[in-house]
């Protein structure tokens, strides 16, 4: 059974978007992960 049932959508610009990727590749973490760890530091 998922445990992440909510979905939120969102826009980001290419310049966003990149630095995204590239954290999450750094990390090793799948993109949505990534932004939930992000939000569980603070």
């Amino acid at each position: 059974m998922r445990t992440h049932t909510k979905t939120f959508h969102i826009r980001f610009t290419e310049k966003e978007y990149d630095r995204l990727c590239r954290y999450a590749k750094k990390s090793g973490l799948p993109k949505s992960t990534y932004i939930r760890h992000m939000i569980d530091e603070t």
